[in-house]
C-alpha cells in the first residue's frame, strides 16, 4: 500500500490490463529465483538509481543519468527514456521481441519446427509456403503511406487476410496510450494495402512486453470500389 512500492500493482489493476498475462513470466521455470527478484525490484522501483539514492537513501549525489548526462535519473528513464541507450539496449530489446517472428513461422508452416532456439534465430526479410507469406521489416510499397513498414506482416494468401503485427516496449503506464497509437498510425495503410492487394480485411495487433486486454483491432471489411 506504500506509495511507491504500490505503483505497479496499481497499474496492473488499470481496466485495460490483462494482470494475469502479465504476470505469467513469474511462474516460468527458466526464470531463476534471483532474476524473479531483481525485476519485481525494478517494477518497485527498488534498484539503485541516482533517484532512489536521493529520495529514498538521502544521500547527496548528482542527479543525472550517468549515460546521458541529462536530469532525472528513475527507473523509467533507464529503462525507456535514456538518448544514450535508444540506439543499441533499446533496440536490441525490440528485436528480441521480434522472435514472435519465429513463432508464427512455425505455427503456419513456413519454417522448420526444428529451427535454431529463439536467443540464436535471425528472422529472414520473406518466408513463404503454398498459402501464407511471413515478411519482416520490410517496407509496403504505396503512393502517399510514410507509415508503411510493421514489424512482421502475416499474409494468409488464401483468404486474403493480413495481420499487421508492430512491437512496442512502453513504459506499464503508456500501455494502453501506445497500443492505441500504433492503432491509429497503421489504420492510414490499411486502405491502400486493401486496393493494392485486394484483400477482404486487415487486422492491426500491436504488441508489448505487457498484455492488454484490448488485443488487437480487427478493422471492419473495406470495400475496394
Amino acid at each position: 500500500m506504500k506509495t511507491l512500492h504500490g505503483k505497479f500493482p496499481h497499474f496492473l489493476q488499470e481496466y485495460h490490463m490483462d494482470k494475469e498475462s502479465s504476470l505469467l513470466w513469474l511462474s516460468a521455470d527458466y526464470i531463476y529465483p534471483e532474476m524473479g527478484g531483481f525485476a519485481v525490484a525494478i517494477h518497485d522501483w527498488g534498484v539503485k538509481t541516482r533517484n532512489y539514492e536521493k529520495h529514498c537513501l538521502e544521500v547527496q549525489v548528482i542527479y543525472r543519468c550517468r549515460k546521458c548526462d541529462k536530469a532525472g535519473e528513475t527507473i523509467e528513464h533507464v529503462i525507456a527514456e535514456c538518448s544514450s541507450l535508444s540506439e543499441s539496449a533499446y533496440l536490441r530489446r525490440h528485436n528480441q521481441l521480434g522472435k514472435i517472428h519465429q513463432h508464427s513461422a512455425i505455427k503456419y508452416k513456413v519454417l522448420d519446427r526444428n529451427a535454431l532456439p529463439y536467443y540464436r534465430y535471425m528472422p529472414k526479410l520473406v518466408l513463404e509456403s503454398a498459402n501464407m507469406i511471413l515478411y519482416w521489416g520490410r517496407f509496403t510499397i504505396t503512393d502517399t503511406i510514410d507509415l508503411n513498414r510493421p514489424d512482421v506482416v502475416l499474409i494468409n494468401t488464401e483468404n486474403k487476410r493480413a495481420f499487421l503485427i508492430d512491437i512496442a516496449v512502453p513504459l506499464t503506464h503508456d500501455l494502453h496510450t501506445t497500443e492505441a497509437q500504433k492503432i491509429k498510425e497503421y489504420e492510414i495503410l490499411v486502405p491502400e494495402i486493401i486496393l493494392i492487394w485486394k484483400f477482404n480485411n486487415i487486422s492491426i495487433c500491436p504488441l508489448s512486453h505487457l498484455s492488454s486486454k484490448s488485443g488487437h483491432q480487427k478493422l471492419p471489411k473495406i470495400s475496394r470500389e
